[in-house]
Order: structure tokens, then C-alpha cells, then sequence
């Protein structure tokens, strides 16, 4: 079968070597428990990359989830019952890539990866409408993907989750939230930038897509606590998005943590935030506005 053309229009940096990691590092992401038994899911390879795929006997979309961990930590395995959860609320096929981490793999190894992934499933031999999702630092990959992607977008919408858009670190919400977010910090933040990067330009825009070109993008949907050190960065992409002409929502939710949908998922402001996406997908799947 011949493969289609790709479709991102720009092609991102070489990939570079990385360093080992620290035993630090190792003992943080051993520590980080998966849970036994969470949600009903299989894994498949796409590009060779392991995913993990939620789904419902006949699915309306397909949404690729970049998980978060500030490109150093986490994995697909962390997100079976978010992503069953989220088939189920949404009526859609999940598939969550468990792609390359620093520090062994610096920037732009995960952006390269996640290109050969994303193309695979927009070949896959049962199409459905794609959309691209991420939280914390998934977000950032997920935006900094569809940033070069073609015009017009192959993709249907973009969902982020308390996104990491801006490795910059400069943002008065570092000090305005430092006592309120318990999960993420300014120090947390430099660290994973420094492993992430390893020297690269911190406002390079598949980084930090806070500054790449985001004209031409399809809707888009940002959740954010309102008291995350991440706040005011969604606030200045939400600024960057209205004068490119986007059409997105910002939802702001006060009282909950750092990404909450995929740590607090039986909450009741998780339940809200899957009927928010929900809303979300059933407009864009219908062709309409989906933010007016």
C-alpha cells in the first residue's frame, strides 16, 4: 500500500543525544504507582510506539493524548482509566502514545516521534475525525504539533488540559500559585525545561508553542485550575489565540488541581470537565461554531 504524504508541512530539528539519566530521576519515575486493573483497554503499536487505546463499540472520533510529566516522566500506562473514562464521555477511541522521555531523549526527539505516530493513525485503514489532545506538558506537544501541521488542518479540534505552553518560566503565575498548586512549581518547571531542552532556545516555538504560529489552527478548548502556577500561561495563549484569529474556549475552574480530569477523575469537577469536552467534540463532529 502506498503511504500518504505527511501531514505536517515544517520539519522540526535534528534529534540530538541525551544523557543518562540521574538515579534521582529513575527513583521518581519508579515511584509513580500504576494503577491494577484501571479501565478497559488494549495496547497497540503505531509508528513503534507502544499506545495505549480506550474505545466504545462504535466510535465517532479518534483523540490522540499526549500524556503529561514534564517530558521526563509518565507514561501511557498512568492513563488507562482517564482515557476508558474519557472514550466513554466523549463516544470516542483513545489512544495515548507512550513516547520517548528526557533526559535521554532531549527536544525534539518526542516532537519527531509523535509526528510518525500521528500520521500512521491519520492512514489508519478505519478512518474516523482526529483530534489532539494533551495535559500539563502533553498539551504543549500536542499545540506545538498542530503548529505545523498543514492548512488547512487535518485535525478537527485541539483539547488541552492544564497545558504547559511557555518553557520560558517567566509568568507571574509561578509566584501568584506557588502556595496553592501542590503538583507543579517554578523549581519543577526549570528542572524539566533543563532536561528537556538540554541548550535548545527555551522560546523555540515546538517547545514552547506559546510563541509559534498558531493562525489557521481548528477550535480549541483549554482547561486550567485557576490556582495552578500554569494559569496565566493558558491566559496568554488564550491572548495569542484570539489576535490569530482561533476560535477557542477558556475554562477556568477554581478549587481543583493541576490537570484534576486525569488525577481526580470521580470528582465533580471532572465530570464537568468530560461534559465541557463533550460539548466541545459534539460541535466541532457537526461542523459548527463550536464556542458561539
Amino acid at each position: 500500500m502506498v503511504r500518504k504524504a505527511s501531514i505536517f508541512r515544517d520539519e522540526p530539528p535534528a534529534l540530538r543525544a541525551g544523557i543518562e539519566a540521574t538515579e534521582e530521576q529513575r527513583t521518581f519515575r519508579a515511584g509513580i504507582p500504576i494503577p491494577e486493573g484501571a479501565g478497559d483497554v488494549s495496547w497497540e503499536i503505531a509508528a513503534n510506539v507502544d499506545c495505549l487505546v480506550a474505545s466504545v463499540p462504535q466510535p465517532r472520533c479518534r483523540i490522540v493524548h499526549m500524556h503529561g510529566g514534564g517530558y521526563f516522566c509518565g507514561s501511557a500506562a498512568h492513563y488507562a482509566e482517564f482515557a476508558t473514562r474519557l472514550a466513554q464521555a466523549i463516544e470516542a477511541e483513545i489512544w495515548v502514545p507512550d513516547y520517548c522521555l528526557a533526559p535521554e531523549n532531549p527536544f525534539p526527539a518526542a516532537v519527531r516521534q509523535m509526528i510518525a505516530v500521528i500520521d500512521v493513525l491519520a492512514d489508519h485503514p478505519c478512518p474516523l475525525p482526529i483530534f489532539l489532545s494533551g495535559d500539563s506538558a502533553g498539551g504543549g506537544l500536542a499545540l506545538a504539533l498542530a503548529s505545523i501541521m498543514r492548512r488547512p488542518l487535518p485535525v478537527a479540534g485541539i483539547l488541552m488540559l492544564s497545558p504547559w505552553v511557555d518553557m520560558t518560566i517567566t509568568s507571574d503565575g509561578y509566584s501568584r500559585c506557588a502556595q496553592s498548586d501542590l503538583l507543579f512549581s517554578q523549581e519543577a518547571a526549570e528542572n524539566a525545561a533543563k532536561w528537556y531542552l538540554q541548550g535548545e532556545d527555551s522560546r523555540h516555538p515546538l517547545a514552547s508553542p506559546l510563541f509559534a504560529d498558531l493562525s489557521g489552527l481548528p477550535p480549541v478548548t483549554i482547561l486550567v485550575a485557576s490556582d495552578e502556577v500554569l494559569a496565566d500561561d493558558a491566559l496568554a495563549l488564550a491572548n495569542r489565540m484570539l489576535v490569530s484569529g482561533v476560535q477557542f474556549q477558556l475554562v477556568a475552574v477554581p478549587g481543583v488541581a493541576h490537570v484534576w480530569p486525569v488525577l481526580n477523575p470521580d470528582s465533580v469537577a471532572s465530570i464537568d470537565a468530560d461534559r465541557t469536552l463533550r460539548h466541545f467534540v459534539d460541535l466541532a463532529l457537526e461542523g459548527r461554531q463550536p464556542l458561539r
